[in-house]
């Protein structure tokens, strides 16, 4: 008895199946052709996006700082105060060891501080800097002291930047890097011009 029910169960769920098919030809066939969609997947690729490109220029503006600072010192300096074109470039050979001096001690501030704390305490630190400069127009001692200011707090930002947004990116840490590296030579090229007209 059990042989003879075996085939008819299997018969009566082929029938409902073609049933089913004639009723609704394109179903199956949707079903099998449609590709499953990730949204959330779709959107954390967006949302890093935005992230990364938003990034970069932050990134390219601060590239373009330092670059401004650095090219347009020397002509401060001399326009400002007594300094000849010697002084003021040993000043400014001051604000590039400073920043050379702010990569290195963010190397060995990173160990023991967050990459977002050291990135909020080197701004925090580089806008101090500027306002000494500013603050000192005219003054050589106020101003040598922001630019060294400037040049230390500056140091950290680039290279914390780029270690936060690449770890950020696991899937395409290369492709971010290359955003970030991108925008800094633009914002290199493009802003000192402007600072100069300024």
């Amino acid at each position: 008895a059990a042989l003879v029910e075996l085939p008819a169960s299997a018969s009566a769920a082929a029938s409902a199946a073609a049933t089913a098919a004639h009723e609704s030809p394109g179903a199956f066939a949707s079903e099998a052709m449609t590709p499953a969609i990730d949204t959330s997947a779709r959107g954390a690729t967006a949302m890093s996006s935005l992230f990364v490109w938003s990034s970069a220029v932050v990134v390219g503006l601060y590239a373009g700082s330092e670059a401004s600072v650095g090219s347009w010192t020397p002509v401060y300096l001399e326009r400002t105060t007594s300094l000849d074109a010697v002084q003021a470039a040993a000043i400014t050979s001051a604000f590039w060891a400073a920043l050379c001096a702010g990569r290195i001690a963010a190397a060995v501030a990173g160990l023991r501080l967050s990459s977002d704390r050291l990135l909020t305490v080197s701004e925090a630190a580089a806008a101090g800097g500027a306002a000494l400069v500013l603050a000192g127009h005219g003054i050589v001692s106020l101003t040598a002291i922001g630019l060294i200011v400037l040049g230390f707090a500056f140091g950290p930002i680039y290279p914390t930047m780029m270690a936060v947004v690449t770890a950020l990116s696991p899937r395409a840490a290369g492709a971010a890097a290359s955003r970030l590296g991108v925008l800094a030579s633009v914002g290199g090229m493009i802003l000192p011009s402007l600072h100069g007209l300024l």
